[in-house]
């Protein structure tokens, strides 16, 4: 735990992994307070306690996956003659994805787009900001994105019962 501590990136993933557990828990205990459904076979709480849940995991996976990296490798920085590995900085990457996400719950609070059609297009504009819409990645991530947004909305309406955003104007 001490070499975790005092690792920079192992102390930034247990800070994050500590915010998420918050969080998750804080979901959690938010969707316990809700009424029981009446008619609805899982209720309102179903889907916050399972995120609640999945987060909670994931970032027990991001400390497991950091303790199981400073055990397997010896501490070499670039400091210390090592090699430096991590990926370059890519602010503009960063800017662009969370004005994709950003649009993406935009255009559907506003009746632009339903759900399956934005999230097409949130998918393949959020994937090829993070390729540089190389053409091999572009050829994969259409197809992706048309059985997710079909098969999100298919899982969402039939087994969820909840209803999604349409649009209007392509009905």
């Amino acid at each position: 735990m001490q070499r975790l501590l005092a690792d920079p990136d192992g102390r930034a993933d247990l800070i994050l992994a500590i915010g998420v557990w918050v969080l998750a828990g804080a979901a959690y205990a938010g969707a316990a307070a809700l009424p029981p459904p009446l008619f609805d076979p899982l209720g309102s709480a179903a889907v916050p306690k399972v995120v609640s849940v999945v987060l909670a995991v994931l970032a027990a996976a991001i400390v497991a996956r950091r303790l199981l990296l400073l055990r397997a490798a010896p501490a070499t920085r670039q400091e210390d003659g090592g090699t430096d590995t991590t990926a370059p900085l890519r602010p503009d990457v960063a800017a662009g994805s969370i004005a994709i996400m950003l649009g993406y719950a935009g255009v559907m609070a506003y009746g632009l787009l339903g759900f399956r059609e934005a999230t097409v297009l949130f998918v393949v504009l959020l994937g090829g900001a993070m390729s540089r819409f190389r053409r091999s990645t572009m050829m994969v991530l259409v197809p992706l994105a048309l059985v997710l947004a079909i098969g999100c909305a298919w899982l969402f309406s039939t087994a969820l019962y909840i209803d999604l955003p349409v649009t209007r104007w392509l009905q």
